[in-house]
């Protein structure tokens, strides 16, 4: 257990000093390895860490690592899992192709490889264009809202004079 511990407080300091994620150890412990995605991956991750009374060694050490887990980045995206799945594809035979050519990318029976780049480039864009329009959609939705809640302050107003009458 102490190990995991450690190993997990490594890796806050280096992805905490590291703002890129380039080269760090996951592999220190089991802890550290469930975590990968959690830190530095594609996931908006929320920490929760305890302040005790009367504990004041205790909570400067999770004030600390409340703080390095507070600077290390990640970039969640929201992922389709149809276009996931499709880039995966093509990336699994992009890397095929170049296990069978020998590692040139560009000669693969006709140049597949560059038909394979524009496909998963298609697919990136359509990913991009797909997030946008949610994006767009929940703008809508909090308007919706707001002019609901508005409604309904007009309502109440509207009975409340009735009951003063």
């Amino acid at each position: 257990m102490n190990r995991g511990i450690q190993a997990l407080n490594t890796l806050m300091r280096e992805l905490s000093t590291n703002p890129h994620g380039d080269h760090v150890f996951y592999e220190g412990s089991t802890v550290t390895q469930l975590l990968r995605d959690s830190f530095g991956g594609n996931s908006l991750t929320m920490g929760i860490f305890n302040v005790q009374y009367g504990d004041p060694i205790g909570s400067t050490l999770a004030l600390r690592a409340m703080k390095r887990c507070q600077s290390i980045m990640n970039f969640p995206v929201i992922n389709d899992n149809r276009t996931i799945g499709l880039l995966r594809k093509y990336r699994i035979e992009l890397a095929s192709n170049q296990a069978v050519s020998g590692g040139s990318a560009t000669r693969v029976g006709g140049d597949y490889a560059d038909g394979f780049n524009l496909k998963i480039a298609e697919l990136e864009k359509k990913l991009i264009e797909e997030n946008l329009e949610r994006i767009k959609y929940t703008e809508e939705k909090q308007k919706l809202i707001a002019r609901m809640q508005e409604m309904k302050g007009k309502f109440n107003d509207l009975v409340q004079s009735k009951a003063d009458l």
